[in-house]
């Protein structure tokens, strides 16, 4: 085979594209922040559920997640910190523990999993507290105590209690608890397997956190069920007397602070205080009142005090008589600002994409009536063009105690329980947030610019206005789901000219009300407006209809010529009745067919323009057992689907309520690959959401603790074969993976040929994307040498249209 000069291209390793297979963990910084500790190099703070860390003297802010430094996806509770052994203890929700140090190795981790893995205890494995003895850790439980030996990493020593033990407190003889509602003491080296070993000091309500100020005096916090105060109890080793109230104006979310030197800190009505050895409080400083709901964290003198909060974490210098001086600007660590993800919703140009939460559902977040939603309040993150996230949050979100649970919700200063949103097609700086009381919102970089309810447009109100869903056809119209009331199908619609004027001067009289007889929209409402065909799909958690066909003949700015067909059952391929009870995505493949996603598996509709006919047939998938009986399984029957994604190369990716990610074929009748919480860093195996980036092989999966990214090996197709790019290139001995090749035309015939001319390998790219095993074709390593790269879309045959590049292979 004969090669042109002026074909081969020199390539360099590019990370335009991430390397397939690998995976992305997104921190989460969400409200509210609720610890803060300070060490002698750092300060940490928890939020969202996430770790975050600053280094004092490099100036350098970091995010913890299971791709750096830990060893678990799950949301961490709280943090413990011990100056003495410098040691971290990082406590999971699911009763993991990590154990990292601090200011001398900061990347050293010790993963303790005994707690997590037990089978004996229950599923309540929650760490409420610790306290540290050298290299001993004693950990209070919500089935009991634990103690740890950290350096040889292993449990030494446990005991399951007939209550929770929400406090843990040390003397040099003693070791105090409070379990259920009482405190007890056991001296060190006894047996702590059983309660009865204990000797039961006194009756002690609503302890959240004690400590042992000396080995004769305890400090104790009670929680917020009962009027949050600090107090100290004289302490013998059998017994305590002298309950003292040290502060009952204690009000903070703030636990102790502890200080190199063993003191203890808290704050209260906006002061700093310090306890002497005796109990009583010294206060040290005031706090800036721009702090004073922050989480505090000050481990030296009062001239400098650390605060986290929701704008992120800042520096404070404080000098008596002179007040207060902001050693550093705020700074808010990157990351999704909301943690419970319900949908992505791309824009309309496929440039960016929203992830929100959500309030008032049927079955999405595990909400089992549909109610515990409603006193959300609105955030949302945007992934932006380069893969960064934004903060597009309405309004700033209110401190958890300014949200009443049982309080009429109206407009006020936030956006409370957001139901759908969508980018405005004009404006990227506008979006729509439709929400489950207050209306239509639309929102201006930040700011309410209007509002639509019952006086401006056709919803009906019920407990406030209740729109479930909002997008946009191709004509720029507005399409709204809306609570109806009875007597119209709550789908309206908003002329695009009349969508660009303010909505202070539209009427009801603007908007056009669909006709669709015998539907009334419902929550979770799913609308999809198909690229490839002028149809519009509709469906909802409704259980009486399954589907609404809507047939606009490509006019979109003329209501009056279309088509309308309910479907409360459909047929599949075997003549089988298909009439599943949830209804939960729906996505346009790249052949313009549709998807359906429910409760009973995926239906596929092949012919959409079809759907406002007499009948509609759709194909139930099937995945062959391919065990010799030809005989097949319905694909995902017995799970929900909650959202359906469509990659570069036409394969579906199915996000599931219990299963995890499925990725099929392009027909859906071969599973491709499966990922869960035991094969991947997804923290659950509930994905809400799933959606693959236009402008990558970025997928993205969305779950209740956050955002996963996963790199697949299907990108973008190119338009011509001039911006190939090869990685890796050259191939060393230590790269066991395959060679990554992007920027190919869609479904390009790839070809790799030795120095000779043979042919060495062959395969198709998944839309821009092909993967070399860097073997030949019966699966052997292939030799240290110059290989070519051979690219093509003319068939077997390699044209001269396309593009040749070297591989350099290095055993």
């Amino acid at each position: 085979m004969r090669f042109l000069s002026a074909l081969l291209i020199s390539l360099a390793v590019s990370l335009s594209a991430l390397a397939s297979g690998s995976w992305t963990v997104h921190p989460v910084f969400s409200r509210p922040v609720t610890r803060a500790i300070e060490t002698t190099t750092d300060v940490y703070y928890l939020a969202g559920g996430s770790l975050f860390g600053y280094d004092k003297k490099l100036d350098e802010s970091r995010s913890y997640t299971v791709d750096n430094y830990l060893s678990s996806s799950a949301d961490i509770g709280n943090i413990f910190y011990d100056f003495a052994s410098d040691r971290i203890l990082i406590a999971y929700s699911d009763g993991n523990i990590d154990l990292m140090s601090g200011a001398t190795e900061p990347e050293s981790v010790i993963n303790l999993p005994d707690i997590a893995a037990a089978v004996s205890i229950g599923s309540n494995r929650t760490i409420n507290d610790a306290a540290f003895a050298g290299d001993t850790v004693y950990v209070a439980t919500a089935f009991g105590l634990v103690v740890i030996d950290a350096s040889k990493s292993e449990t030494i020593a446990s005991g399951i209690y007939p209550s929770p033990v929400t406090g843990v407190a040390l003397t040099p003889s003693h070791i105090i608890i409070k379990c259920g509602s009482a405190l007890y003491s056991i001296a060190k080296g006894n047996r702590i397997s059983s309660l009865d070993h204990f000797t039961r000091l006194t009756s002690w309500n609503n302890v959240s956190e004690m400590t042992a100020l000396s080995p004769s005096l305890l400090l104790l916090r009670r929680d917020s069920s009962s009027p949050e105060a600090l107090y100290t109890l004289r302490f013998n080793g059998t017994s305590v007397s002298g309950a003292k109230v040290v502060d009952n104006s204690y009000r903070s979310a703030s636990p102790f602070i502890f200080t190199p030197d063993g003191a203890v800190r808290y704050v209260a009505s906006g002061n700093l205080y310090e306890i002497n050895t005796e109990g009583n409080p010294v206060l040290l400083a005031p706090l800036h009142e721009d702090i004073v709901s922050d989480a505090i964290a000050c481990a030296g003198t009062p001239s400098s005090i650390w605060a986290a909060g929701h704008d992120g974490i800042t520096n404070y210098g404080y000098t008596a008589g002179a007040g207060w001086t902001m050693l550093s600007d705020r700074y808010k660590p990157e990351g999704l600002s909301v943690k419970q993800i319900a949908y992505i919703i791309p824009s309309s140009d496929g440039e960016r994409a929203y992830f929100t939460n959500l309030g008032a559902t049927v079955y999405r977040l595990g909400y089992p009536t549909g109610d515990e939603g409603l006193k959300t309040v609105q955030t949302t993150s945007r992934l932006e063009p380069d893969g960064s996230f934004t903060d597009v949050t309405a309004f700033p979100a209110p401190a958890a105690n300014e949200v009443s649970a049982s309080a009429q919700l109206t407009l006020g200063q936030y956006p409370i329980s957001p139901e759908k949103l969508a980018e405005d097609p004009d404006d990227p700086s506008v979006y729509w947030l439709g929400t489950a009381n207050d209306g239509l919102l639309r929102i201006t970089d930040g700011e309410l610019t209007g509002r639509y309810d019952e006086t401006n447009s056709p919803f009906v109100p019920q407990w406030g206005c209740r729109v479930f869903d909002v997008t946009f056809d191709r004509g720029g119209n507005m399409w709204v789901a809306s609570h109806t009331g009875g007597g119209t199908s709550g789908i309206s619609v908003l002329p695009a000219e009349k969508r660009r004027m303010d909505p202070s001067d539209i009427t009801p009289a603007d908007w056009t009300v669909v006709d669709i007889p015998g539907y009334s929209s419902n929550k979770d409402v799913q609308t999809l407006h198909c690229r490839q065909s002028d149809m519009i799909f509709i469906t909802d958690a409704g259980v009486g209809t399954l589907l609404v066909a809507i047939d606009t003949h490509g006019t979109f700015n003329d209501l009056t010529d279309d088509a309308v067909k309910v479907w409360d059952s459909l047929t599949d391929q075997d003549g089988k009745l298909f009439s599943p009870d949830r209804h939960t995505a729906l996505a346009e493949d790249r052949t313009g067919r549709v998807w359906l996603g429910t409760n009973g598996g995926v239906a596929e509709i092949p012919y959409p323009s079809q759907a406002t006919g007499p009948t509609l047939s759709v194909n139930r998938l099937k995945v062959p057992r391919n065990d010799g009986t030809n005989t097949a399984d319905y694909l995902l029957e017995s799970d929900m689907i909650y959202s359906i994604a469509v990659d570069h190369a036409d394969r579906k990716w199915l996000a599931t309520e219990s299963s995890g990610v499925f990725l099929v074929s392009p027909r859906g009748d071969e599973i491709i690959a499966t990922f869960n919480s035991s094969n991947s860093p997804l923290p659950s195996n509930r994905v809400n959401a799933v959606y693959c980036n236009p402008r990558s092989n970025a997928v993205y999966f969305g779950t209740d603790r956050g955002v996963v990214e996963y790199a697949s090996t299907a990108s973008p197709a190119a338009d011509t074969y001039s911006d190939i790019l090869i990685y890796p290139n050259p191939v060393g001995p230590d790269h066991g993976g395959p060679v990554t090749i992007t920027g190919l035309l869609d479904s390009s015939l790839v070809k790799i040929a030795d120095a000779t001319g043979h042919l060495v390998w062959q395969g198709r790219s998944e839309g821009g994307m092909a993967q070399w095993p860097v073997s030949d074709m019966s699966g052997r390593r292939v030799r240290s040498g110059i290989y070519y790269l051979l690219v093509s879309q003319s068939g077997e045959g390699i044209s001269t249209s396309g593009a040749v590049a070297k591989i350099a292979v290095v055993n």
